[in-house]
């Protein structure tokens, strides 16, 4: 992306920040008069459309809404589990004395449904089938992996940002490929790098949750050019993603959308959760362009506190929340980078730890 081009469109995005800050600040006090009891579903209001639609997308505030409270949630179902340790069925888990223990940093799911788990403590990924059956370790050589992603080629790509401070390439048989470094201004310190993704046959990493850098290709060809996007790829390849927190005590967060193909801003659409917000921890969709977002919300003290996890679906066209789902907090102390991914054909699945071991589960919005 050209200098210029890429200036104008922050600077569009920009604005539209402001028009949705604005927006939030001039009906807050009315939202605050209409609030709903606890536990008691808000009534969600749809945008109103212009007679006269103009040729061009407009920029679109949707009215904020209560992410639904499900009657039930669904039995979720169990894909694989492990207990700690250092062995053939075992993830490994570190509890120094000193400092924070940590557990598996990351997971995903390959295109052919097989879930693949950083294993960084015992330096491997771990693969596992549909049925929880363990397929297959790959040791890996990254001095200090946090983050791990599958292409549709079946291509893994690592992420080192703290000591090697590249992106490890692997095929779909475990050979490496080659690295793709962390470096260049558009990346700056990459002590901010908050995830590797990858979207075709592009390899990119987030800085700070919010913009994507390219960094090469699957081949293991570096960027020519450290093209930005502002936000994470849809599934469906229609939009980009944004998230993030309006007020933690009152539960509110917002999702942002930009059509990607004409990166023109599509939705943004503030949602209310159960309870106060205290990290988000999941933005992503499916192939069918179903959104999803996820957040720990509740009191953490006195310990353990009243914590879950909330996930609610939305739909793309203007992001309405669809339904949602209630997930136990993970508890323990683990650093960890992702515990949450969303499937191909809908759902997500969740990785449940415990002083025993992890399961990672199924959970769908009801």
């Amino acid at each position: 992306m050209q200098s210029s081009a890429r200036t104008k469109l922050f600077l569009a995005v920009a604005a539209i920040a402001l028009v949705f800050v604005a927006y939030l600040l001039v009906t807050n006090k009315k939202v605050a008069r209409t609030e709903t009891k606890p536990n008691q579903r808000e009534p969600s209001v749809e945008p109103t459309s212009d007679p006269e639609p103009p040729p061009r997308a407009a920029v679109s505030v949707a009215p904020p809404v209560s992410a639904p409270t499900p009657a039930h949630t669904r039995i979720p179902g169990l894909i694989a589990s492990a207990s700690w340790g250092a062995g053939a069925n075992s993830i490994g888990r570190d509890v120094p004395s000193e400092g924070n223990p940590e557990g598996p940093m990351s997971f995903t799911i390959a295109p052919d449904g097989t879930l693949v788990v950083l294993d960084q403590i015992n330096s491997r990924l771990a693969r596992y089938d549909k049925n929880g059956k363990r397929l297959s370790d790959t040791s890996i050589d990254a001095i200090y992996p946090q983050d791990v992603a599958v292409g549709a080629d079946g291509t893994t790509a690592v992420l080192d940002r703290l000591k090697d401070k590249n992106v490890t390439l692997l095929d779909s048989n475990g050979r490496r490929i080659g690295s793709l470094p962390l470096e260049g201004e558009a990346i700056g310190e990459t002590g901010g790098i908050t995830g590797v993704f990858v979207d075709g046959d592009d390899v990119w990493v987030e800085r700070e949750h919010g913009t994507l850098v390219k960094v090469g290709k699957t081949d293991g060809t570096p960027a020519e050019e450290q093209e930005e996007l502002p936000g994470r790829p849809s599934r469906d390849g229609t939009l980009l993603l944004t998230a993030g927190i309006v007020e933690a005590g009152a539960g509110r967060i917002f999702v942002s959308a930009i059509n990607r193909a004409v990166r023109e801003h599509q939705f943004t659409r503030e949602i209310r959760l159960e309870d106060a917000v205290l990290n988000l921890v999941l933005l992503d969709s499916d192939k069918l362009g179903t959104i999803y977002v996820a957040a720990v919300i509740g009191t953490p003290d006195p310990p353990p506190g009243n914590v879950q996890v909330q996930l609610v679906c939305l739909e793309p066209a203007q992001g309405a929340p669809m339904g949602g789902a209630f997930m136990p907090a993970n508890m323990l102390a683990d650093e960890t980078f992702r515990d949450l991914v969303v499937l191909d054909e809908g759902g997500v699945v969740y990785a449940e730890r415990t002083e025993q071991g992890v399961t990672y589960r199924v959970y769908n919005c009801s």
